[in-house]
């Protein structure tokens, strides 16, 4: 009885390898759907690190043909009107590299004796406020920080730890891009790319022509007031278009 069914198995053993394949193939592609859900899932528990409700991007870009004074002056101007609107609690201004922007400008260098390498973006000293990021060492960037002798800058915590272990480095001077750069505070996290992202080393420099002349601010960050309702736009578009003379911008609510 026994050898009849091993007979009928061999005799049959090109139906069942290719059912048994199929099985394999089956826990392999279920295998690598549950990692990607844990993985992912991990990803989420960490804080993006900053909010996003009640923000709206405004997108303007180099405004070519301004002169570097004029755009400087403008943007001012931008600040300032804005600010006079009701619904608008805080504005800030950043460069390309900001929330769900898809940019990334990275860079690295030996200059402490062993690498470090990071991502980072330009910011106004409101980027912190508008965007409600953490602060949870040190202090937030303030206005008086333009007439600062040093580039200032404020990191992550996994640059931090990555770079400096446990020690605090609030108000060191290092060196980034060959400039002295002086550690004034650290956020908790900053997942820029979304939810999805890994931690990652990331810094915040603040706008300063004395340090980065080269670099434009191309986006502004407003937080408005919870009963600010679309039509509210046509307000803000307004105060873009008559202070750019341009209408090559365009507004968006966070996601």
């Amino acid at each position: 009885m026994i050898k009849h069914i091993f007979t009928l198995i061999w005799n049959k053993k090109g139906v069942n390898a290719l059912i048994l394949t199929e099985i394999l193939l089956a826990f392999i592609v279920l295998f690598a759907v549950l990692s990607f859900v844990f993985y992912n899932t991990d990803r989420l528990e960490d804080p993006l690190g900053f909010e996003t409700k009640n923000r709206k991007y405004v997108h303007f870009g180099n405004l070519e043909g301004m002169s570097d004074s004029t755009r400087a002056l403008a943007i001012e101007e931008l600040k300032r009107s804005l600010q006079d609107l009701e619904l608008v609690e805080e504005v800030a201004f950043g460069s390309e590299v900001g929330p769900f922007s898809g940019s990334n400008w990275c860079s690295g260098n030996d200059d402490l004796g062993y690498n470090i390498s990071e991502c980072y973006s330009i910011v106004d000293y409101a980027y912190v406020t508008a965007n409600g990021m953490n602060i949870v060492e040190g202090r937030d960037f303030t206005e008086e920080d333009l007439n600062s002798t040093y580039q200032l800058l404020i990191d992550n915590k996994t640059f931090m730890e990555e770079s400096f272990g446990d020690k605090s480095m609030i108000d060191s001077i290092i060196p980034f891009d060959g400039v002295e750069t002086k550690i004034v505070g650290a956020i908790d996290e900053y997942k820029y790319n979304g939810e999805f992202e890994e931690s990652a080393n990331r810094i915040l420099l603040l706008s300063n022509p004395k340090f980065n002349r080269f670099t434009k601010l191309t986006n502004a960050y407003l937080k408005m007031d919870p009963s600010a309702d679309v039509a509210y736009e046509e307000k803000i578009s307004r105060i873009f278009e008559s202070t750019l003379k341009t209408t090559s911008f365009f507004i968006q609510d966070a996601p």
